[in-house]
């Protein structure tokens, strides 16, 4: 999933009251949305939410939140991120085998392949 507000340059409560005349002690806070994707690049997905804080490139802080959005949008694809453990044993040199297909798909086989397939 490619960020959301990425290139966007943002100046904390810079329209309510500049940065220069902030007082120390008091706390200043401020909501604003982000910019989007392209929406032929967006993809159903758990989103999480990474602040980071930088002058002039130079990165001073960072925050990562702990609670995670579900992005739900009609029409946009969905890719799972987790799955069984079982798909994760495989030989090496083999691909992976009838179990695996069935548990990665969500599926189940009709007629099972032959057994050491």
């Amino acid at each position: 999933m490619p960020t959301f507000g990425l290139g966007m340059d943002h100046d904390f409560c810079d329209w309510m009251w500049p940065v220069n005349r902030w007082k120390p002690g008091v706390i200043y806070r401020e909501k604003f949305g982000l910019r989007p994707p392209w929406f032929n690049l967006l993809y159903n997905v758990d989103l999480r939410v990474e602040i980071g804080v930088s002058v002039d490139g130079e990165k001073f802080g960072s925050f990562v939140d702990s609670e995670v959005i579900t992005l739900k949008m009609e029409h946009a694809p969905y890719y799972r991120s987790d799955f069984p453990d079982v798909i994760y044993q495989s030989k090496p040199g083999q691909c992976w085998n009838a179990e695996q297909l069935a548990a990665v798909t969500g599926g189940k086989w009709l007629v099972p392949p032959p057994k050491g397939w």
